[in-house]
């Protein structure tokens, strides 16, 4: 049986991240940045993690979270552990990836000491808000740079 894997960006394998991009549809690409700019913002920021998403050896996706340090309490944000960036390559959506990839984000907030995880998304045809919905998530009615907020409090 196949299994999700999580793995640092490096030299090696940033390449074939940043590929997974233009695998998603018109659509899609219009909800999500670029990998390679995900990567490059993240690189520049202390509290963003990211990881490259594997199935064994094969790369399927990225996300990049915000974790909570120094740089985020002089923003006023301290709590938010936050889901910043979050896609599946196509030919691996609707696989059930997606929530995979939500249950091991959220177990690696609880460690750290959280009680909930935010994101946000474009609303649309091709938006991913009903998959946050139908994981859990619930709508704060707030919205951020034309983006709907969604909360997902741990259990």
């Amino acid at each position: 049986m196949k299994q999700l894997n999580y793995r640092e960006i490096t030299k090696e394998n940033l390449t074939a991240i940043c590929k997974l991009s233009d695998t998603l549809t018109e659509g899609q690409k219009e909800c999500v940045a670029p990998n390679v700019y995900s990567i490059a913002q993240g690189s520049v920021h202390s509290y963003a993690y990211y990881r490259g998403i594997y199935l064994d050896d094969t790369p399927i996706g990225f996300f990049m979270l915000v974790v909570p340090n120094e740089e985020t309490k002089r923003t006023g944000e301290e709590n938010t552990f936050q889901l910043w960036r979050f896609m599946i390559s196509y030919e691996y959506q609707n696989k059930h990836y997606g929530s995979q990839v939500l249950d091991y984000i959220i177990e690696f907030g609880k460690k750290l000491g959280h009680t909930s995880l935010r994101t946000s998304c474009e609303m649309g045809e091709v938006s991913p808000y009903e998959f946050y919905l139908k994981y859990g998530f619930v709508d704060t009615g707030e919205v951020d740079h034309g983006e709907q907020i969604l909360i997902y409090t741990f259990e």
